[in-house]
């Protein structure tokens, strides 16, 4: 889900690397942000229930990948460090239970970039820290 609306990084999340206004390609970011009624229903959620949550975590299972913000360019937060502490833990702890190597980094680290993830909205739209949260 690549269609994701919030103010503050607007432009550079919605119409950032990794998205197209193209309707016929697989990185469509839609007609505005939130267009897609399935997105702007879990971006509420988020937002209703970001007092609540305590970790949002993004996961690539096909090329077992743990993401950490942000995917629409090379940007780090803040607490960079203690999110890559947080994620790298749940990867040794994956690989202890079922042996699977977990990879850790930003979209563009790992992949390329990517705009309008859902991690994106927790913490830019929601206004939650990731590493801060729990």
């Amino acid at each position: 889900m690549q269609n994701i609306g919030f103010s503050y990084i607007l432009l550079s999340v919605f119409t950032g690397k990794g998205t197209s206004s193209n309707p016929c390609t697989q990185i469509y970011r839609g007609s505005h942000p939130a267009s897609e009624p399935e997105v702007l229903s879990t971006q509420q959620f988020l937002y209703d229930h970001r007092n609540e949550i305590k970790l949002f975590i993004t996961m690539h299972s096909y090329s077992q990948m743990i993401m950490t913000p942000w995917g629409y360019d090379y940007v780090d937060l803040e607490d960079k460090d203690d999110l890559i502490k947080v994620a790298q833990a749940g990867a040794k702890a994956l690989a202890s239970v079922h042996g699977t190597e977990y990879q850790v980094g930003s979209s563009p680290e790992l992949l390329y970039p990517a705009a309008g993830l859902f991690y994106s909205v927790f913490i830019g739209g929601a206004r939650r820290s990731v590493s801060k949260c729990c």
